[in-house]
């Protein structure tokens, strides 16, 4: 997830949005066979701040696309706080409307594509609080939800009137480090507002090559990560408060690379309303540290009230590590070799490997690989990340690949005859700054060999993973495990900040 500046945290939850929704064009819709899932979160909105968002989310057991949905509001139980339909947060889809200032309906035309991972695109409304709302109170939002073929489904959540502030991340700094050292990445926070800021917190979102080295109880901690921190103290109007979070950067960390460490600035109440969410979802927030207390400054109070943000586009923050040295990734083909004879059924493995001696951690895809089957066979079935093209079929890697793993990809074949050799080759998907170089193309090259069982030297049938020259070959099948946890929204690989 790379964002500079940009408000994630609570309103985006993209921690929680593996898949983003999208609205599709009119079309027929498929009946919602599978139970659809509506969730609605805890919002602490700012008095007379500039209002916080309203986000369902949506998830089900399989992709479904919902025809003609509706969703209304009903807000009870706070004066002073309404519901707003423009402008519409984030341009996400649907056609919202107020029948009272504390009811909207909304509805759409077009279809609701819902996967299985909770996300949201549609519906998406502000609710704004003017200085009559009493901070602290707290009424009941609810929503409910139809389509053709779902059940109706009402959901309710807590909305909670905050006191406004102001908080402000601060430019970036430049870091340096190397593969192996410790490196204290440094986040400056003001205090914008007139009012102080009794208390402040930080939603962290890493990339694998930092990996945190702090131990501090007021922070929660998940795979050697940093997911959030929270500051019991006073930050005064107008004053500047600096934050440094202690990592080190792997060892496998490529170089020269430039990871990033992605933060956003909280309020205690906002923190509170995000980690409900989460733990709604069975979302780890983390374990605190047993360590010291981490620090802003040496002052600090008890929080008497709420705090909502209610100038929430500048507190985000993206500090960047530049690595130096050389410590290259070196991305191989993965190939292989069965014995069979014809009429028989068998199963090849393609893929692509890392030799090391760096980690490729990416935000996209790190290589296409190019599979072209042996002559005289028929493929039966094939991976879902793989499509056919003109010479075979072209597979897509994902962007994390620790070194000495490899990610593969079975095809199942029919041997309608022995012939020639079939080839595996990894491409890097551009000449890209952020795509690492190979440290050895020599070895992007492997093939798919279907040998009778004569000619085979007695070797059963199944997955010897042939590569490129040398006939390096890993052991074993090794599971990607991408990212830690990463909320900061939309940062990218839907990692996990928390």
């Amino acid at each position: 997830m790379r964002f500079s500046r940009a408000r994630s945290g609570i309103a985006g939850l993209a921690a929680v949005a593996a898949a983003v929704l999208s609205i599709g064009a009119p079309a027929e819709a498929q009946r919602a066979d599978a139970d659809v899932t509506m969730y609605l979160f805890d919002i602490s909105v700012p008095a007379g701040g500039r209002g916080a968002a309203v986000r369902p989310y949506w998830s089900a057991t399989s992709p479904v696309r919902v025809a003609e949905p509706r969703l209304t509001y009903t807000l009870s139980g706070l004066d002073g706080v309404k519901l707003v339909t423009e402008p519409n947060p984030g341009g996400a889809g649907g056609q919202c409307e107020n029948i009272s200032p504390t009811r909207v309906s909304c509805s759409d035309d077009y279809v609701l594509n819902v996967d299985t991972e909770p996300s949201w695109s549609s519906f998406v409304i502000t609710a704004e609080a003017d200085a009559t709302a009493e901070i602290g109170k707290a009424g009941t939002l609810t929503a409910t939800f139809t389509g053709e073929g779902v059940a109706p489904i009402t959901k309710t959540a807590r909305m909670r009137v905050a006191e406004s502030v102001d908080l402000d991340a601060g430019d970036p700094i430049e870091i340096r480090s190397k593969p192996g050292r410790p490196v204290d990445v440094g986040f400056n926070v003001s205090n914008r507002g007139t009012t102080t800021v009794d208390t402040a917190s930080v939603v962290v979102s890493g990339d694998y090559a930092l990996q945190a080295t702090g131990n501090y109880r007021n922070c929660r901690y998940a795979q050697a990560r940093v997911l959030s921190c929270t500051f019991d103290q006073e930050l005064a109007p107008g004053a500047a408060y600096r934050l440094s979070l202690p990592y080190k950067v792997r060892k496998d960390t490529l170089a020269p690379s430039q990871p990033q460490v992605d933060l956003t600035w909280l309020t205690g109440a906002e923190l509170e309303d995000y980690h409900a969410a989460l733990r709604s979802q069975g979302v780890p927030i983390g374990k605190p540290g047993t360590g010291g207390t981490l620090k802003l400054s040496q002052v600090a109070s008890a929080l008497a009230q709420p705090e909502a943000d209610g100038v929430y586009f500048d507190n985000g923050d993206s500090q960047t590590v530049f690595v130096d040295g050389k410590n290259p990734a070196d991305i191989s083909a993965v190939g292989d070799k069965v014995t069979g004879e014809t009429g028989d059924e068998v199963v090849v493995t393609v893929g692509v490997a890392n030799r090391g001696p760096a980690t490729i951690d990416d935000d996209s895809t790190i290589a296409y690989i190019e599979a072209t089957m042996p002559a005289g066979t028929s493929v039966i079935t094939a991976p879902e990340r793989c499509r056919k093209n003109d010479d075979g079929y072209l597979c897509y890697a994902e962007g994390f690949l620790r070194a000495g793993q490899q990610e593969t990809f079975d095809f199942k074949l029919r041997i309608d005859s022995v012939g020639a050799p079939g080839t595996v080759t990894v491409r890097r998907p551009c000449e890209c700054w952020h795509i690492p170089t190979d440290r050895d193309p020599s070895n992007n090259t492997a093939q798919l060999v279907i040998a009778a069982p004569s000619t085979a030297g007695g070797g059963g049938g199944g997955g010897l993973a042939v590569t490129g020259p040398g006939g390096f070959v890993f052991g074993g099948l090794a599971l990607l495990a991408g990212g830690g946890v990463v909320f900061l929204i939309a940062r990218r690989r839907t990692r996990f900040v928390a």
